[in-house]
């Protein structure tokens, strides 16, 4: 029998085990933070990041705003700490996943970015743009 609140870790295969709502607009992306701890990060039409505890039932723990447009994507560095977010303008957001502030603007691109990933060793960030144009960036000075 299955407990309630529902739990992550359930093993029924296909079964839904939480439904997070708070949107509003279409979500466009999803990442979980690699570390292992069960955060997730919603990026939304609405404008927002949103970051989800799934191990305390969904709870949804803080609310990222900063994008004047649409959120397109998300990436978290692969320790967790800093998270990459784009969206309908030229800018590259970088955000500080301790304290939930945003640590800088990447600018330089000519159009929408609609894409980021770091490198697995977080030293590179890569965004892509509808400008055509791929930039590497060092997340960390913002270079």
């Amino acid at each position: 029998m299955a407990s309630f609140p529902p739990r992550v870790n359930e093993k029924e295969i296909g079964k839904l085990l939480l439904n997070l709502v708070d949107h509003t607009e279409v979500v466009r992306d999803l990442t979980f933070a690699p570390d292992g701890s069960l955060i997730l990060v919603s990026a939304s039409r609405d404008k927002t990041l949103r970051v989800w505890d799934l191990k305390d039932d969904g709870n949804m723990m803080k609310v990222l705003r900063g994008h004047q447009n649409w959120v397109y994507s998300c990436a978290f560095s692969p320790d967790s700490s800093m998270l990459c977010s784009v969206g309908a303008s030229k800018a590259v957001f970088l955000w500080n996943m301790d304290k939930y502030t945003m640590i800088r603007k990447l600018e330089g691109h000519h159009h929408d970015v609609v894409a980021c990933d770091f490198s697995p060793d977080g030293a590179l960030l890569a965004t892509a743009s509808y400008d055509t144009r791929v930039y590497i960036w060092d997340p960390h000075n913002g270079d």
